[in-house]
């Protein structure tokens, strides 16, 4: 139904037992009116798989009658990783603007502080402000957008014969330990607005926008690739360089394009001193 008048309901967060993967599941479809997440939290089977192997942490918010009313999760991106990703967040109408988002957040937080996670990091859509304040509060700051990323979605409209467009996502990240001094190698385009960002992270850090390397390296091509075509998007992320890099890279984009990807992303290692010169080739 409805949201209730703020602070008018009682919730608690927990960890999710199994038995809830249905409920979470279904709170995840019934809340939007498009497939908003990757796949994996509309299957209750891959959400009990992700939580079995490490994969990813869930919790819950139960209501007043001990319902399922809310979730949210740390994902990783490989088992033991010391940065993650907190997503899959969902309050059921009802219970919206009670505080959930934001107990849930905390809650999480305290279970990577756990488990010694270095940084967790979030994508906010940016069609409504709900998530970003819930995010912000806790201590995220802003360092990035992503255009476009997610697909259209009428639920938050004003004008409901407006035709709805692709919802970009504010990038945001929490550090919960001291990150280490390595020195980055950043293009001297993006210098500026990368001593930005970590300005606003309060960190100072070894920005050097030149390096000693040219040319490709003679190692292999090292690289990973995440992509949800339900949400229209590519990630290319580049672990490593080789000779053959600009080839597997222009594979993987062509290959984006034939699936009707909206957005491509290429992701470049910036402890890597050869960044500097490929990027600018």
């Amino acid at each position: 139904g409805a949201a209730a008048p703020k602070g008018s309901l009682a919730f608690s967060v927990r960890d999710m037992k199994a038995n809830e993967a249905e409920d979470v599941a279904l709170l995840a479809f019934k809340s939007h009116d498009a497939l908003l997440f990757s796949e994996h939290v509309y299957y209750p089977a891959r959400i009990r798989e992700m939580n079995n192997t490490g994969e990813m942490y869930s919790a819950v918010v139960l209501g007043e009658d001990e319902s399922v009313v809310g979730h949210g999760a740390l994902v990783f991106e490989r088992i033991n990783a010391k940065v993650a990703e907190m997503t899959y967040g969902v309050v059921a109408e009802r219970y919206r603007n009670q505080g959930c988002a934001s107990k849930m957040v905390k809650y999480l937080l305290g279970y990577a502080v756990s488990k010694q996670i270095l940084a967790v990091y979030s994508y906010s859509v940016t069609n409504h402000i709900y998530s970003q304040k819930s995010v912000m509060r806790e201590g995220f700051n802003e360092v990035g957008l992503l255009i476009s990323s997610s697909p259209a979605s009428r639920l938050w409209l004003n004008d409901p014969d407006e035709t709805p467009a692709r919802i970009s996502n504010l990038v945001s990240i929490k550090y919960l330990q001291e990150p280490g001094d390595e020195t980055l190698y950043v293009p001297e385009r993006h210098l500026e607005i990368v001593q930005d960002i970590y300005d606003n992270l309060g960190q100072s850090r070894n920005l050097v926008s030149s390096s000693t390397e040219s040319g490709l390296p003679k190692g292999d091509t090292l690289f990973y690739l995440f992509t949800d075509l339900q949400e229209g998007w590519v990630l290319i992320g580049l672990q490593d360089y080789g000779p053959d890099l600009f080839f597997r890279v222009r594979s993987q984009l062509d290959q984006a394009i034939r699936q009707n990807a909206f957005s491509v992303w290429l992701s470049l290692p910036m402890t890597h001193p050869a960044t500097v010169s490929i990027v600018s080739e």
